[in-house]
């Protein structure tokens, strides 16, 4: 890959169940149940659970309440 089509974004385009559980602040087995009962979206490959980070930003910025979206994020 080129210079020009890399990323600015320092994010991980995927995360793991603990680095998704660490920024909810929520335990790894909290997030497991919500990936089943709420509908947290994700990727099984294998073993491994790894969760998009737009599609879990989309996720929860749409079922943010009490706002017109985020300001300043």
């Amino acid at each position: 890959m080129d210079s020009s089509s890399a990323t600015t974004n320092t994010e991980p385009e995927y995360f793991t169940k603990a680095e998704i559980a660490k920024r909810f602040r929520r335990s790894p087995k909290t997030i497991a149940a919500w990936t089943k009962s709420i509908g947290l979206p994700h990727v099984k490959l294998g073993r491994s659970i790894l969760f998009p980070r737009k599609s879990v930003e989309n996720f929860i910025a749409d079922r943010t309440v009490g706002t017109h979206g985020i300001v300043g994020g």
